[in-house]
C-alpha cells in the first residue's frame, strides 16, 4: 500500500515540476509578445500622440498580459535567462532619451532584438507540453525506483 502512495506522490511531483517549467516558458512568451507590441505602440505615440510615458504605461497595462503589467508596475520579471533580463532592463532603463529622434533610434534597435527573442520564445512555447510529459515520466520512474 505504501508503495502505491509513494509511486503516486513521485508521479504527482514530477507532473507539478513540469507544469512549473511550462508556466515559465509561457510567461516569457507573453512578456516578449507584449514588449514587441509596446515598442510598436510607443513609436506611434512618440511620432504622433506624444502622451507622457506614465500615462502611456498605465493605458497599456490595462490591455496586456498580467506578466507585463507586473513588470510595468513593479519591475517584476518572470524566470528568464540573463541575456533576456539584460535586454529588457537595458530597453526600459534608457527610455529617458534627450530627443524624440534618439528615442526612435533606441526603439528601432531594440525592436529587432525583441522580435528575435519572441521568435525563440514562440518556438519554445510550442514545445512546452513536453516538459509536463517528461516530468510525469521522470516522476513515475522515480516512483518505480522507490518501490
Amino acid at each position: 500500500m505504501t508503495g502505491i502512495i509513494i509511486f503516486i506522490c513521485t508521479t504527482l511531483c514530477g507532473f507539478l515540476c513540469g507544469k512549473f517549467i511550462q508556466k515559465g516558458v509561457l510567461q516569457r512568451q507573453q512578456l516578449f509578445s507584449d514588449v514587441v507590441r509596446y515598442v510598436a505602440l510607443l513609436k506611434i505615440n512618440v511620432q504622433g500622440k506624444q502622451k507622457e510615458l506614465k500615462q502611456f504605461n498605465a493605458e497599456f497595462a490595462q490591455n496586456c498580459s498580467q506578466v507585463f503589467a507586473d513588470y510595468l508596475s513593479e519591475s517584476k520579471l518572470p524566470q528568464m535567462n540573463a541575456l533576456q533580463k539584460k535586454l529588457v532592463a537595458d530597453f526600459f532603463g534608457n527610455l529617458d532619451c534627450v530627443s524624440g529622434n534618439e528615442l526612435l533610434q533606441h526603439m528601432e534597435m531594440f525592436e529587432t532584438q525583441f522580435s528575435d527573442c519572441l521568435k525563440d520564445c514562440d518556438a519554445e512555447a510550442k514545445k512546452s507540453s513536453v516538459y509536463v510529459k517528461t516530468g510525469l515520466l521522470l516522476g513515475a520512474m522515480a516512483g518505480i525506483l522507490f518501490l
